[in-house]
């Protein structure tokens, strides 16, 4: 087994979670509330204080580590790594070479490609991120929103309603 359950307990927002250990080293890891949100298989890894839960699947080679936090029905698969104080909840989908960290958040969304969102940004309500996108600051991406191509959104921009592909938004 690629890991185990330990004994460890500790309760976020009425669930109860465990922390993980690995089968391999023994090192300990995040915690999780039940064996279903974190694949065995792959290299995926819950590390440090993070927290998977409700149901939340890991898969592929994500990393979810420092504080960040992952749960509702989110599916995080690929090279995905969520860090920091990062969230992502809902039905998100992240996949590929997706990185969210510092204060970001992804709720209901679905990011895919090489995609950066730090900061406080926030990408939600139904948004599609692909491409080589980067959102940062307290950029807000929300309301069905569809960025895709080569787009940088940064500083406090706010892309509602809009379709935009290879754009730069400051």
């Amino acid at each position: 087994m690629k890991y185990i359950l330990t004994d460890q307990r500790n309760e976020y927002d009425g669930h109860i979670l465990y922390r993980i250990q690995s089968g391999a080293d023994g090192r300990l890891g995040g915690w999780v509330e039940s064996e279903e949100n974190l694949s065995q298989d792959g290299n995926c890894w819950i590390d440090n204080n993070a927290a998977v839960f409700g149901e939340a699947r890991v898969r592929g080679n994500a990393r979810i580590k420092d504080d960040a936090c992952v749960y509702g029905s989110s599916q995080i698969d690929g090279n995905v790594e969520v860090s920091g104080d990062a969230l992502v909840y809902g039905n998100s989908v992240l996949h590929d070479n997706v990185l969210i960290t510092d204060s970001a958040c992804v709720n209901n969304a679905r990011v895919t490609g090489n995609v950066e969102v730090s900061g406080e940004a926030i990408v939600d309500q139904f948004s599609e991120v692909s491409g080589d996108v980067k959102i940062s600051g307290t950029a807000w991406v929300t309301s069905y929103s569809k960025i895709s191509g080569n787009t940088n959104i940064s500083g406090h921009a706010k892309v509602e309603q809009l379709n935009i592909n290879s754009n730069v938004i400051q």
